[in-house]
């Protein structure tokens, strides 16, 4: 972040066991595969660093170290690797915690990607109209479409009468595993 870099020694076979992306890189045709180095811009160290936890120990301790953002971009960082087992591993960590309050300017970007993260968009819309809690912040400041989602997920939860957030709805979120992964 503001161009400091951190480096992590990881065992090839760890990232491209667990991720097609890494496969690809180091076993492909790309620069990766000579310099048995990559640069991931725009990830913070702390978000690779629990990716790597994840991939060497497959979960991840959350002694209260791990923040909502921390998870939110986990999950983004999962998605660009190609990690979906990993991306469902954070939903669930999220739909157990009694509190979740991610920053306003990480909405922000989830929410005006062009839908890249459409998903994990329906996610927190669903998880806050589940939750029926105060939306983190003056509303003012959060992403409109965020609002108006949330209002769509009451609107249909108050038709339903019956908004649990159990796992069948969960299951809606997840991505796509391949049965060959063992993460």
């Amino acid at each position: 972040m503001n161009g400091a870099t951190t480096e992590f020694k990881v065992y090839k076979d760890f990232l491209v066991y667990s991720s097609e992306f890494f496969n690809a890189a180091f076993n492909g045709n790309f620069a990766e595969a000579n310099s048995r180095s990559m640069t991931l811009h725009d990830t913070e160290a702390k978000t690779f660093g629990l990716l790597v936890s994840y991939i060497y120990v497959g979960e991840l301790d959350n002694a209260g170290i791990i923040t909502a953002d921390d998870l939110l971009r986990l999950w983004i960082l999962a998605d660009r690797v190609l990690i979906p087992k990993l991306q469902n591993h954070v939903l669930r960590i999220i739909e157990t915690l009694a509190e979740f309050k991610p920053s306003v300017d990480l909405l922000h970007h989830i929410y005006h990607r062009d839908h890249q993260y459409s998903l994990l968009r329906d996610f927190i819309s669903e998880f806050f109209a589940m939750r029926q809690c105060a939306v983190l912040a003056d509303p003012e400041d959060l992403p409109k479409d965020m609002l108006a989602e949330i209002f769509v997920v009451a609107r249909e939860l108050l038709i339903k009468k019956g908004g649990k957030f159990t796992h069948r709805r969960l299951c809606k979120f997840l991505v796509a595993e391949e049965a060959s992964s063992e993460l």
